[in-house]
Parts: C-alpha cells; structure tokens; sequence
C-alpha cells in the first residue's frame, strides 16, 4: 500500500503478487513536473501499464499520463499552494511539465526546486476511466471532422 504525502516523503512497497494480491496504483509526484527525466523519464506510465495488463501502453500513452495529470495531480498541487499549469509537450523524454508556477515559467529549462512536495495514487479504475474518456473524445472528434 502507497503512503501519499503531500509533506515530503512517500513509500511504496513493490507489487504484491499471488492470491488477495492488490494490484499497484499509479503513482505521480510533483517533482516530475519540473524535471526532463520526470515521471521515469516519460516511460512510468507505460511501466505501469504494461505491468497492470501485460501488453504494451496504448499509442497515445503521452494523452493519458497528461490528462491524468490534470485530472489527479494538479488538483494536489494546487492545494499545496501552488498555481502551476501543466502542458503536453513532444519529446523523447518526460511530456508533461510545469509551464508555469506561483506566476514565473518554468518550462525552459525545466529545472526548479519550487514546486510543491505532492506525490498522489491512481488506482486502476479511475485509470480506465479517463483513457475511456479520452477514447470517446477521439471519436467525437473524428467523426465532427
């Protein structure tokens, strides 16, 4: 079970595995907002995925690892008293960052010790929520094309 900490400090113990196993929440920190190598260097959500359901991360992986961030990160960010703004960006590395904090950009470079110590879970139903919703996002756009 993860202990989520918006003071600092969070653990996670390793997936359990065998009968009554939990299966492990995706875990987001603030600190990956504000790093090139954040989130695993781009790559912890497709970890996450491919570990929860044994088949590789859907093609638009960068979409969900953002919207979950807007959706479940943000909002503890916001409430640690800061008022960042994530965005999308192309790259190898981490997609998402903190354009924006307390009124300074962050973005280029992404490198700042201010941000907020906010680390918070997603379990895998709210997971499959959004990447339903992104997917029913897509086809209203396709088809409004």
């Amino acid at each position: 079970m993860a202990v989520v900490s918006t003071g600092g400090l969070a653990l996670v113990s390793p997936k359990r595995v065998g009968p009554g196993a939990q299966e492990r929440p995706f875990v987001m920190d603030a600190a990956s907002l504000v790093s090139k190598w954040g989130f695993s260097d781009g790559a912890a959500f497709d970890d996450w995925w491919e570990e929860a359901f044994d088949e590789p991360a859907p093609e638009n992986h960068d979409e969900i690892l953002y919207a979950l961030v807007v959706e479940f990160l943000m909002p503890a960010v916001h409430a640690a008293g800061c008022d960042g703004e994530a965005i999308l960006i192309g790259t190898v590395h981490n997609p998402v960052r903190l354009a924006t904090t307390n009124g300074q950009e962050l973005y280029l470079p992404a490198a700042s010790s201010d941000h907020p110590s906010v680390i918070v879970e997603v379990h895998r139903p709210e997971v499959m929520a959004t990447v339903r919703r992104l997917a029913l996002q897509a086809d209203t756009d396709r088809n409004s094309a």
